[in-house]
């Protein structure tokens, strides 16, 4: 399903007569929430035939994407309704005896177009049941994402529990983006996970996390990764990555140490060099300043544009230097850019 943005389209509500309606959500343990929304039922109808219309649409192909192109009129329709059509689009959803593939298109809706926490407990009960088709699941559990709900954590960590590879990835997702320290200890044991796919994922949701627990299994990881060559360079830079988000002296010597030694390879050592720009790691400026005398003109690019993210003039002179002894228009012009911003830095 190609995501798009329709949150602006909340924009077009329109205020009507309204009245209470009693809306029954079924909760993961199967108990009842009763919410009251207001609503009218001219509104429930006409959401209710954009739901047949859906429902019309996706019986036309099995390709989610195809269908979601179909369907995407409807969708902004509802968009534009708003919380007043959730009742309908929530009991499409908590329909067992629905099509998978209309229901799966009612969780796009409850997570990229009318997030709301009052769905949560009807999108954990389709997490929650493994027998539901994976697509469904997934499309929840990134609709739980949007919501930004973190009532949903210890569902999306009993997944990680399953062998189901889509369902783990997009569960660590979601546990990234919520940021609760609550699922660190889960994520740093998919480090150990035989796929590295999961592995990938679950140093990424950890870096956004930013919890101080993952530093040491994650510099672990990075000296311990015994991963095919291809796959090793890419976990350790994408584990580079998320050590970045700890600017702790930990990490920090840690990152100088693998620009020292003269055996790392050329994607990790720029990986490095990016992740002390962004930690604006003051200790790290010599070593820097050395890279722009590198040979490789894309270490001169990255340790310049580290050094105009660390706002150090003590480095402007070393990069007007490389900048005059480059031959490549583009590096050049990279380095320009970071003596400039370097130059209107107030340090």
């Amino acid at each position: 399903m190609i995501r798009i943005n329709m949150k602006f389209l909340l924009m077009g509500l329109i205020v009507l007569f309204v009245y209470n309606v009693q809306v029954s959500l079924v909760s993961s343990s199967g108990a009842q929430n009763i919410v009251s929304i207001k609503q009218d039922e001219p509104t429930v109808q006409k959401v209710r035939i954009l739901i047949d219309q859906i429902r019309v649409i996706s019986t036309k192909s099995d390709d989610l994407e195809a269908i979601g192109w179909g369907v995407m009129t409807q969708m902004e329709k509802i968009g534009k309704i708003g919380n007043p059509a959730l009742p309908p689009i929530i009991e499409t959803l908590n329909d067992a005896k629905e099509s998978w593939k209309v229901r799966f298109f009612m969780a796009v809706i409850l997570g990229e177009v009318i997030p709301d926490k009052m769905t949560v407990p009807s999108l954990v009960r389709v997490v929650s049941n493994r027998k539901e088709p994976t697509p469904l699941r997934t499309e929840c559990i990134q609709a739980m994402s949007y919501i930004g709900d973190i009532s949903v954590v210890t569902t999306l960590i009993s997944t990680l529990r399953e062998s189901n590879i889509n369902i783990k990835i997009t569960a660590m997702n979601t546990l990234g983006n919520l940021k609760d320290s609550r699922s660190v200890p889960y994520l740093i044991t998919q480090l150990d996970d035989p796929d590295w796919n999961i592995q990938m994922v679950a140093s990424r949701s950890l870096g956004r996390i930013g919890d101080s627990r993952a530093i040491s299994p994650l510099i672990k990881k990075i000296k311990g990764n015994k991963l095919p060559k291809d796959n090793s360079r890419i976990m350790q830079t994408v584990t580079i990555d998320a050590l970045s988000n700890f600017n702790t002296p930990e990490v920090e010597q840690y990152f100088i140490s693998i620009l020292e030694e003269n055996e790392t390879e050329d994607n990790v050592r720029m990986a490095t060099i990016d992740g002390l720009g962004r930690m604006k790691s003051e200790k790290s400026i010599d070593l820097l300043s050395k890279l722009l005398l590198s040979k490789k003109e894309i270490f001169r690019k990255h340790a310049a544009a580290a050094l105009a993210e660390i706002g150090n003039k003590k480095a402007l002179k070393s990069i007007q230097q490389s900048i005059e002894s480059t031959d490549s228009e583009y590096v050049k012009n990279s380095l320009e850019h970071s003596a400039k911003k370097l130059s209107e830095s107030g340090k």
